[in-house]
């Protein structure tokens, strides 16, 4: 395990890297801007997209830290409400767990829902409630059934795009290297 992520942070010595790290998270950013809004409760998202595409390219640490960083710039450049450190540190564990479980390839199906399990139960329903508790001082008991439902039916949407999205990328990935 501490190889993996010392392999990961020497992802960051390429030029050629860092500039790929760069555009996939100007590209995470702008899609932060942009979600569908299904009901009051469920919006799809497409941030994880490019997080998850970051984590199979360079590992758990460059994810985590351009996980981040996303949350710091669209905050910068687009906030709504205040800002609160929990939900940048949401977006670095996020982009950890795509790095752990997508590092170098490793872009199977049960990868993916084992990693939005992770994420939907650790950090959205979890981390999620207990900052909101904290900005709000409503008791958790008051967000939680409305964050379960919402991630339940978001599940299998998201392992569906974030699956399918790593599959093209593989895909074109041998076409990408040689331009």
């Amino acid at each position: 395990m501490l190889n993996l992520f010392k392999n990961s942070a020497l992802e960051m010595k390429s030029t050629k890297n860092l500039t790929l790290m760069g555009m996939l998270l100007a590209l995470s950013v702008v899609l932060s801007f942009f979600s569908i809004q299904v009901n009051q409760y469920v919006k799809v998202g497409f941030t994880m997209l490019p997080m998850s595409v970051l984590g199979m390219f360079f590992g758990p640490v460059p994810a985590a830290l351009a996980g981040a960083a996303r949350d710091i710039i669209g905050y910068l450049i687009k906030p709504s409400g205040v800002y609160f450190p929990g939900f940048t540190f949401n977006a670095l564990l996020g982009g950890m767990f795509y790095g752990l479980l997508f590092y170098k390839g490793q872009a199977k199906l049960w990868r993916v829902l084992v990693a939005k399990a992770l994420i939907m139960a650790i950090i959205n329903v979890g981390f999620t409630s207990v900052w909101l508790y904290i900005l709000y001082q409503q008791a958790v008991s008051v967000y939680l059934p409305m964050r379960l439902v919402k991630n339940l039916i978001m599940y299998p949407i998201e392992c569906a795009m974030v699956y399918g999205c790593l599959v093209l990328v593989k895909r074109l990935q041998p076409r990408l290297a040689r331009s």
